[in-house]
């Protein structure tokens, strides 16, 4: 998502869209929004965090401990991909896709999941490296709007790490939904609304 304020930075040259963004990360994708945020100030205007990942969000002596069994769950995952099983899952969560969308939506999860991509960003290593990556430079200052589900409500870093970016934040709002990690698939009508009003109130 983007807004237009006639300055262009170095991704929006890449891209052709004119900076400053309203990044809108999910889970893993929270690393790199905060990332950008950290770099690239002037072309982040503003973070809506869906249940997004942060520098602070995992225990890293747990995360270590349950390294065996992530690694079990995503041989199980690949084996499913080779299988074709995964075509057989339900992608429509939220009930609100077209079938041709639903389609789509499908194609794409088959065609990406636990690539090579995937695998690296979920290996334990490589994520204490992006903590500490992240955690080398101070929090971004850019306004927030972040949503945790009630999955991981209960894991004091998952909430602290969020709570940690809103209290850094110039105009920061942590968010509390009752529903699973994928809040976009299930509370997709108010999150609209609300960065509509987010949105406006950026503008003015």
């Amino acid at each position: 998502m983007t807004r237009s304020s006639g300055r262009t930075g170095r991704h929006s040259i890449k891209c052709g869209i004119e900076a400053p963004y309203v990044l809108c990360p999910h889970s893993f994708s929270g690393y790199e929004a905060t990332r950008w945020a950290q770099e690239y100030p002037d072309e982040v205007e503003a973070i809506v965090g869906l249940d997004m990942c942060t520098p602070h969000c995992m225990d890293v002596n747990k995360l270590k401990e349950a390294d065996s069994g992530y690694a079990f769950l995503r041989g199980i995952a690949r084996f499913m991909k080779a299988a074709g099983i995964v075509r057989l899952f339900d992608y429509n969560e939220s009930g609100a896709l077209s079938e041709e969308d639903c389609a789509i939506y499908k194609e794409i999860a088959c065609h990406k999941n636990v690539n090579d991509t995937m695998q690296n960003e979920s290996n334990v290593e490589n994520i204490i490296a992006l903590n500490d990556d992240r955690n080398s430079a101070p929090l971004s200052t850019v306004p927030v709007m972040l949503y945790v589900s009630n999955e991981p409500s209960n894991d004091e870093y998952w909430v602290g790490g969020m709570q940690a970016m809103v209290d850094a934040s110039s105009d920061g709002t942590l968010i509390q939904l009752d529903c699973g990690h994928y809040v976009h698939n299930y509370a997709y009508e108010r999150i609209s609304q609300d960065m509509k009003a987010f949105i406006e109130k950026l503008n003015n």
